[in-house]
């Protein structure tokens, strides 16, 4: 796929690293050797691949739009189109739809390259990293 070439291993990595955090794996060993330990077994960071697969990525983005309200006092959805991905907020506040209008609730758009899902896997990272 293109996009693994606009960026180095260590930067896959290191998103991948922030999905498997997300997704409650544990990270063992930090730094140039980590490892993640899923369903009991210790794999190489290099081994996760949310940014190759849906079968990966999928249950990432169903735990997003399945979070709790009551808890988290969001619900998510992610729009994934031909070219982009979109994370919306879709209890804006007062103000946001005051203010914002039909953009209330916009959170994020990955639109960065013509592949579905390398731009779902971005805009997974960005949620994760501003929202989780």
């Amino acid at each position: 796929m293109f996009f693994i070439n606009e960026m180095n291993d260590s930067e896959i990595a290191d998103k991948n690293i922030k999905i498997a955090e997300y997704m409650g794996l544990e990270i063992t060993e930090p730094g140039i050797s980590t490892n993640v330990i899923i369903n009991n077994e210790c794999v190489f960071i290099s081994d996760l691949k949310y940014h190759l697969s849906w079968d990966w990525l999928m249950p990432v983005i169903d735990k997003i739009e399945n979070l709790n309200a009551k808890t988290h006092l969001k619900d998510y959805r992610v729009d994934i189109d031909i070219r982009q991905c979109q994370i919306w907020d879709l209890n804006p506040s007062k103000e946001d739809i005051e203010r914002l209008g039909d953009l209330a609730g916009f959170l994020i758009d990955a639109d960065f390259h013509e592949n579905k899902l390398y731009n779902a896997w971005e805009a997974v990272v960005a949620f994760i990293e501003r929202y989780a």
